[in-house]
């Protein structure tokens, strides 16, 4: 999928990036609403600070838009719970998420970590791929503040051009690192026995 592709009229960048990470979990399997609060906390709750009833709204406003369905099951001598499964179209939606490197280094600490988590856990989804891409986003983006360095008018934008010049370095040497690690784990995967 590419970054042009439109869910009900609205663009993959227009979605809350807290769905993704319910969204995410759902991918992995059906979940009950509390289920999927215990994964977010546990698994990523050094990125995401998503309390209860932020997760209950999400999955209320990703059934609306017929990205989630639930069933009732029913229990004794409890009430009836949910089980939240993704639709086809929520599983298009976040596959197509999951593929792409984010374009603005402020998503990296968020998005693209929690990109970069899904990825390593879904079977056909290669974090190297990912790595690449986003690699090369951040590339780019250095060509163009090379550019916009160059065009500075005063000595306070140079400084601000300078710092996140400094930062998309610092991102670059970690995603390579994290490539080079990556490769290295499947190649000995390929190798071994």
């Amino acid at each position: 999928m590419n970054s042009e592709f439109v869910d009900s009229g609205r663009d993959l960048s227009s979605r809350n990036p807290a769905e993704f990470v319910v969204l995410g979990i759902l991918r992995l399997g059906p979940a009950h609403g509390y289920d999927i609060c215990r994964h977010a906390r546990k698994e990523l709750g050094f990125i995401w600070r998503l309390g209860t009833a932020q997760v209950y709204g999400l999955l209320n406003k990703l059934q609306r838009d017929e990205l989630v369905f639930h069933e009732r099951i029913d229990q004794l001598s409890k009430p009836a719970k949910k089980i939240f499964s993704l639709t086809p179209a929520g599983r298009e939606v976040f596959d197509a998420w999951v593929s792409l490197p984010v374009h603005n280094m402020r998503e990296m600490r968020l998005e693209f970590l929690t990109k970069l988590y899904f990825s390593g856990l879904m079977p056909g989804q290669e974090n190297a791929n990912l790595l690449s891409a986003q690699l090369e986003v951040c590339r780019e983006k250095m060509d163009w503040l090379a550019t916009l360095k160059a065009d500075c008018a005063s000595g306070l934008e140079r400084k601000a051009v300078e710092f996140r010049i400094t930062m998309t370095k610092a991102v670059i040497q970690w995603l390579t690192g994290l490539l080079d690690m990556s490769e290295s784990v499947s190649s000995n995967r390929k190798i071994g026995p």
